[in-house]
């Protein structure tokens, strides 16, 4: 873990992290400007500080959950995905502002309890960037790698330009996974496992992992889920189809419930608005927050200029009107 494990480059920042009792988020560096303190503050006066909620990392698939597939073959083999209803590469409306909000709540809630028991802030956390979990083969990274000035780095990026919040670790599959696919869902949880040594103590990062229905994510959700339930708090799968939409049931695709394994939510959901309501459920972020996710989908799909009866808008609008229902009971 040598590659997202070293102090930030600066090095009165070192000094102040170590000497104020920081030395746990030494395994943090990997997230640049995760921790700043405020510049007012010397080495003697800044306060020690610990937190009193543990941070949430994203850990994400890419294809099919971040941005369609296409549902692309090669020989007969799924390129990464099966989804066949958005075009290859195209973003999920409303994914990049669903997952920042995820990762932004626990950094609110620290906030909040630091503001409660001092009277002036001296110090500034940036919400954990996302960990990508992939079945991509890293035998070819030159070419599939994420490219920070990619569409997809730059969405996440710009969803908020001063936290420094985007793309973090990328674990890979290999070929063996492309070739063998049984094997996919093997891999992302043993890569799973190598992600949690950046926080051995199991104190500092909570985990959601977000994954689909075709690529043995829930396989690998579901044992993450049964090993680890003392760090995840949830597990969303995206359900996608390898079927056209004009093959779909009238009332559209079928969402499995929700359900529990060991205590923590298994979530399937269509948009990332109706993985927001789950999320909002369970705990996870915030009336206010759902809002945003909201019109942020609302946006991002009318920039792909969809006809208003097009399958997507019919799958958002039903889980909007959910969200405007779930909403009313926190008013």
């Amino acid at each position: 873990v040598r590659h997202w494990t070293c102090l930030p480059r600066s090095r009165p920042v070192q000094k102040a992290l170590l000497a104020a009792g920081w030395r746990r988020f030494v395994v943090y560096c990997a997230f640049t400007g995760l921790v700043q303190v405020h510049p007012s503050h010397t080495l003697a006066t800044e306060p020690s500080f610990k937190l009193a909620h543990p941070l949430t990392q994203v850990v994400s698939d890419i294809d099919d959950t971040l941005k369609s597939s296409g549902g692309i073959e090669v020989a007969g083999i799924a390129l990464g995905g099966i989804d066949v209803q958005y075009s290859r590469g195209t973003l999920y409306p409303g994914v990049a502002q669903f997952f920042y909000e995820l990762s932004c709540y626990p950094v609110t809630k620290n906030i909040r309890h630091h503001e409660e028991h001092r009277d002036s802030p001296s110090f500034f956390l940036s919400p954990p960037k996302i960990a990508v979990l992939t079945a991509r083969a890293e035998e070819f990274k030159a070419a599939l790698e994420i490219k920070d000035n990619s569409k997809l780095a730059l969405k996440l990026t710009n969803v908020d330009p001063t936290s420094n919040w985007g793309i973090g670790p990328v674990l890979y599959g290999s070929v063996s996974e492309w070739v063998i696919q049984e094997k996919k869902g093997l891999r992302k949880f043993n890569n799973f496992e190598r992600l949690l040594r950046q926080d051995p103590t199991g104190k500092i990062m909570r985990y959601v992992f977000c994954g689909d229905v075709g690529e043995l994510d829930e396989e690998a959700g579901e044992t993450i889920l049964r090993e680890y339930p003392e760090v995840v708090l949830a597990v969303f799968l995206h359900v996608v189809s390898a079927e056209p939409p004009s093959n779909y049931p009238p009332d559209g695709l079928l969402i499995p419930p929700s359900r529990l394994i060991n205590g923590r939510p298994l979530v399937h959901f269509r948009t990332y608005v109706g993985a927001a309501n789950s999320a909002l459920k369970f705990g996870l972020l915030e009336p206010d927050a759902l809002i945003r996710i909201i019109k942020e989908a609302e946006s991002d799909l009318k920039s792909l200029n969809e006809s208003e009866t097009s399958s997507k808008w019919v799958d958002l609008r039903r889980d909007i009107n959910d969200a405007l229902v779930l909403l009313s009971g926190f008013s």
